[in-house]
Order: structure tokens, then C-alpha cells, then sequence
């Protein structure tokens, strides 16, 4: 039997607030999440023209009983308010997406002050302020989601700001992972669409030796590559069998020992944050979670 999205998730009663909700890939997400139950927060900034608010507006005429935000997340203030409003309307939040985010393109030539900080305020600092403000009625079991960009790890011309504010919520935080690896392809594949390599890249990452354990790095006389995020510990589908589940039970008992230094011999050092991404039905569910510590 084959699943479709809406049979894998149920978001019914979860509030979820996507920032920059408005159009394109926050639009998206939010979208998404109504049409799975969520009771849904499109936040929007206010622009002279008006714009923002009419998408976000149209986006939440398509959802059962969405709100629309309106709030500046480089603005401390603009995002407190924001969270009491949904503290008291809505009881409390379930998930935080934190999408929003703006482009000044420009060389460093001739950019100015305020493009430069500007891009930052909102892509970066946009996204502490908003976990800051939101932790606090973030419910039991609630999640916190930090678009990030490949821009953080390639760059790109005339984009020094905005490669600066994304390499600040980067995929590089995370210190190891397992993946669905059923053909090579899979994990090649994998490791570009979760931002660890960039388009057309996974192959280099494999041969530089970064996604190995470093006994094995030091076994095949691959070097010690500049940035490591070792894959598959566990052994993946070779070594262990298949992930159990849409979930992958297996791939979480993996986390959980290399979070605890319990993982033996396969141990990564310094292990705090863990990704695991597992596919099921004939690719019709994809599955990412990450793992970390608290305190």
C-alpha cells in the first residue's frame, strides 16, 4: 500500500507560524501545513505598496481560520508582540518556521551599511529573535525549523551579505546524520537536497572523505578534509538493514547513542545535534528530524 502525505502527517489543533509567509516557499510551507489540519500564523512586514499583506491575506483566504501577522522579525519589539498574540488568541505554538528572509544584492564595493546589515537583521538576527520570543510558549513536543541555503556554503557573486546571514543557520551545525541509502543514488541525492553538498557535488563530498568516520579517514589515507560531518555511523541499510518504519526507529536509536557517547566504537566526537532523513512508499514520504541535547 502506498501513502500519501496527508495519510503520513496529521496536524489537526498544531499552531504553526510560518515568518515571511506571505509568497514563495513560506506560502508554501504554511499552505501545506493547513491543508494537513494546522491551525496556521502568516506573518508579512508591512511595504509601502501594500503587497504583503494582500498575498498573505490571499494565502490565508484558502485555509480554515488562519491569522495574519503583521511584524518586522529584525525587530525584537515587533516579534514580542507578535508571540503574545499568539500566546493569548491561540493557547500557545506548536512549530516555528522561521523563513523569512530578503536579498540586497550588491559587490562589496559598492554596498552600503544598511544593505549589509540589513540583509543580516532579517535573515539572521530575524531568526534568534524569533526563537528567543518563541521558546518561551513553544508547547510540549513543539519544534523549531531554521531555513537555511546553500548560499552559506558556496557564496555567490554580489551576495556577501546574504551568503553571510545564511551561513549562520547552516547544515554544517550538524554534527553527523544517517540517511536513506537503499542505492548509492539515495544518498547521493540526499546529501544535496539536505544542503550538505551543493548541486551536482555529493560525489566530491564522498571522495574528500568528510561523511566518514575519522578511523576510517585515517584507514583509507583520505586526509582530514577542512569540514567533517560524518554519515551513517550505524552502517546504514548495509550494515544494520532497513530504517524500520516512515520514522526510521533504527536511524533514532543511532541518534540517541551518539548524542549519549554510547555509540562504541562507532562514536563521533562532540556529537550535540544529529539528522536523520528517511524515505518510505516509493519515495511518497520523506521523513527529517533532527536530535539534540538539551541545556
Amino acid at each position: 500500500m502506498v501513502y500519501t502525505m496527508k495519510d503520513a502527517f496529521d496536524f489537526s489543533g498544531k499552531v504553526v507560524l510560518v515568518t515571511g509567509g506571505s509568497r514563495g516557499i513560506g506560502a508554501g510551507i504554511i499552505t501545506a501545513f493547513g491543508r494537513l489540519g494546522a491551525r496556521c500564523v502568516i506573518n508579512y512586514v508591512a511595504d509601502v505598496e501594500g503587497r504583503n499583506k494582500t498575498d498573505a491575506e490571499r494565502v490565508a483566504a484558502a485555509l480554515p481560520e488562519a491569522r495574519v501577522l503583521q511584524g518586522n522579525v529584525g525587530n525584537p519589539e515587533h516579534v514580542g508582540a507578535m508571540m503574545e498574540r499568539v500566546r493569548r488568541e491561540l493557547g500557545g505554538l506548536d512549530i516555528l518556521v522561521n523563513n523569512a528572509g530578503i536579498l540586497q544584492d550588491r559587490t562589496i564595493r559598492k554596498m552600503a551599511f544598511e544593505e549589509w546589515e540589513g540583509v543580516l537583521r532579517v535573515n539572521l538576527t530575524g531568526a534568534f529573535n524569533c526563537i528567543q520570543q518563541a521558546s518561551p510558549i513553544l508547547r510540549p513536543g513543539g519544534r523549531i525549523v531554521n531555513l537555511a541555503s546553500v548560499s552559506g556554503q558556496l557564496g555567490f557573486f554580489g551576495q556577501a551579505n546574504y551568503s553571510a546571514s545564511k551561513a549562520g543557520l547552516s547544515p554544517r551545525d550538524i554534527h553527523a546524520a544517517e540517511v536513506h541509502d537503499c542505492f548509492s543514488i539515495s544518498e547521493l541525492l540526499a546529501y544535496e537536497i539536505l544542503g550538505f553538498a551543493p548541486r551536482g557535488g555529493a560525489a566530491k563530498l564522498l571522495e574528500s572523505g568528510a561523511t566518514a568516520l575519522p578511523a576510517a579517514r585515517r584507514q583509507f589515507g583520505a586526509g582530514d578534509p577542512a569540514c567533517t560531518m560524518p554519515v551513517n555511523p550505524g552502517g546504514g541499510l548495509m550494515g544494520d538493514g532497513h530504517p524500520v518504519g516512515a520514522t526510521g526507529v533504527r536511524q533514532v536509536v543511532e541518534a540517541y547513542g551518539q548524542l549519549t557517547g554510547s555509540a562504541g566504537e562507532r562514536q563521533v566526537p562532540g556529537v550535540e545535534r544529529f539528522l536523520t532523513f528517511n524515505m518510505g512508499g516509493s519515495v511518497t514520504t520523506t521523513v527529517v528530524m533532527i536530535w539534540g541535547k538539551e541545556g
